[in-house]
């Protein structure tokens, strides 16, 4: 490997941090498109919430303590599948991944929309800690495989910060949609539902064909700051970027005792 100061960028460091402060903090897709992914998946817990307020339980006729049962629900599969869902991140990319997560995600907030009765309710909840466990720990693995350690914090404070954004005003959105009456099947905590998965769904796409299949190859990089990328992964070993996944790296966590702490 070539040494640092040998390197024709090894002077370069102070203008791609300003680079990458000034520019991807707010340009990159990758942080623009998880910081929408983050946004939703907040909003559907408190819409449960919301849900509740303008007479979910009454519509499907929860009884005693199923309405706090299906909140719950969603962490049954939501906590046991993060990990497995950070280990395909490294297998089969994060736009596959994550765009498909996002859809399915935005397609169980819309049958959320259609449920009669606690046990749709329950399916929903599962189906829904399902695939929000391959979104949130994807976009804190791949953040890391993109910016280091001392560049990460502002990228992740300004992902916290529109999640901020959405619960101060996601409330207001939520009750306007609740206030809607149709007249019809479609009250107003069906439509709250079935706005924000179609929403989602919409927004998918966009999240697809933006979000670059590596850092090195982003759309929106010139060709000079792309070679200053390559020089970043050359002399910060701990990127990995281009590591083979490996099962045997993966038992090595399992048998660490600090990996259970955690």
């Amino acid at each position: 490997m070539m040494a640092e100061s040998d390197h024709p960028y090894s002077s370069w460091p102070l203008v791609f941090s300003a680079y990458s402060t000034c520019s991807q903090t707010w340009t990159d897709p990758t942080l623009v498109s998880s910081t929408f992914n983050h946004s939703r998946l907040l909003r559907l817990t408190e819409n449960t919430g919301n849900a509740k307020t303008a007479g979910l339980d009454v519509d499907i006729h929860l009884k005693g303590n199923q309405y706090g049962n299906a909140v719950t629900l969603l962490y049954a599969t939501y906590v046991p599948f993060e990990a497995p869902a950070a280990i395909l991140l490294k297998i089969i990319g994060p736009t596959y991944l994550l765009s498909f997560c996002a859809f399915a995600w935005g397609l169980c907030c819309m049958c959320t929309a259609f449920v009669e009765d606690v046990g749709g309710l329950y399916t929903v909840r599962l189906l829904t800690g399902l695939f929000e466990a391959g979104l949130i720990p994807c976009i804190n693995v791949y953040l890391s495989m993109v910016y280091k350690k001392s560049e990460r914090g502002k990228r992740s404070s300004v992902i916290f910060a529109f999640s901020a954004f959405a619960s101060a005003f996601g409330g207001l959105l939520a009750y306007g949609l609740t206030q809607i009456r149709s007249g019809g099947y479609l009250n107003g905590w069906r439509i709250l539902f079935l706005f924000e998965g179609l929403l989602t769904i919409v927004v998918v796409p966009i999240f697809f064909f933006g979000f670059p299949k590596t850092p090195q190859t982003a759309w929106f990089l010139t060709e000079e700051e792309k070679r200053m990328i390559a020089v970043r992964y050359q002399q910060n070993s701990h990127w990995g970027i281009d590591e083979k996944f490996s099962w045997g790296e993966v038992i090595k966590v399992l048998r660490d005792p600090k990996w259970y702490a955690l």
